[in-house]
């Protein structure tokens, strides 16, 4: 392809002076430019160094030729500063980047997808729904705290990698690793609902009979703090062991969240509660009494015959 790319500029008058120019300065750099040598670079170069360069000439140094080093690196340094800026805007104003609208749009894709997954030794073969190519997915990193994340799926850009363009190419979080998230959190809810199923009721049941036995033998009154502290913590203890799902997770930690500044109000409440004072002196009803004191000035007030 490159080889006729190279023939048809040389064969049209008007394209000789690009032909030439391309070949001494891409065709000899093949490996810096194209993307089958950049794979999983995540970058276009090109395309940001070109509009770094124009920002630079024609808005902060408005288009004149600068000759001295300090105005260009001043120049340099006004340009970074906005740029901070306008990536502290778009963050404060939570503002969906490009990546982000194409991972939400490659997962609303998924559901629609109905292929075969091979797990391998280095991850997993996904086929493809148009023609007869496959997909390798490969999980590269376990654990990331990066913000372009797919909420649903629980995996960043950099958690996996796929042989696909989406990934490959434009270093995006594709529709085959949404797909293979999709079949790993089915997969292991599964296996964990099976190994769960016969001892969860038989726990949970023994611990609420402990727990009855607890509140039916001994009241309030007269068991001490310890012994309902410890029952507490049972009770608790049924409770979280009893959770299915995040759901449940969530509203328990949300109901929780409350105990703690409940606690530690009563508590502060109680510390600053000060003792009734215990004054034996009758006073008097109709006793007025003693006057606040008056602020006055000390300044020496001066007569009106000095000031004449």
């Amino acid at each position: 392809m490159l080889d006729e790319a190279l023939t048809s500029l040389s064969a049209d008058p008007d394209l000789v002076e690009f032909g030439q120019y391309f070949f001494e300065y891409y065709v000899k750099n093949v490996k810096s430019w194209a993307y089958c040598y950049r794979l999983h670079a995540g970058l276009n170069t090109n395309m940001h160094i070109e509009r770094m360069h124009k920002t630079l000439k024609y808005i902060y140094l408005q288009g004149k030729s600068v000759q001295r080093l300090d105005k260009a690196i001043h120049a340099i340094m006004r340009f970074l500063r906005d740029k901070l800026f306008d990536r502290l805007i778009v963050l404060n104003k939570c503002k969906l980047t490009s990546k982000l609208k194409d991972l939400r749009k490659r997962h609303k894709t998924r559901p629609s997808m109905s292929v075969s997954i091979v797990q391998t030794t280095e991850g997993w073969n996904i086929c493809s729904q148009n023609n007869d190519e496959m997909y390798a997915v490969t999980q590269i990193n376990i654990v990331c705290q990066c913000l372009l994340k797919c909420e649903n799926c629980q995996a960043c850009i950099h958690q996996y990698s796929c042989t696909g363009l989406d990934s490959s190419v434009r270093w995006n979080v594709c529709k085959h690793i949404h797909y293979i998230c999709h079949f790993n959190k089915d997969k292991s809810f599964l296996l964990c609902q099976r190994d769960n199923e016969l001892d969860i009721h038989e726990l949970s049941s023994e611990k609420d009979v402990i727990v009855d036995e607890l509140g039916r033998r001994y009241s309030p009154i007269r068991i001490g703090m310890n012994d309902r502290t410890e029952a507490l913590k049972l009770k608790l203890n049924a409770m979280v062991d009893t959770l299915n799902s995040e759901e449940e997770i969530q509203a328990f930690v949300k109901n929780f969240a409350s105990v703690k500044p409940t606690i530690d109000a009563i508590r502060l409440h109680n510390a600053e509660i000060p003792p009734l004072p215990h004054n034996k002196e009758i006073i008097p009803v109709n006793k007025k009494i003693i006057p606040q004191r008056h602020l006055f000035s000390t300044k020496k007030k001066t007569s009106n015959a000095a000031r004449r």
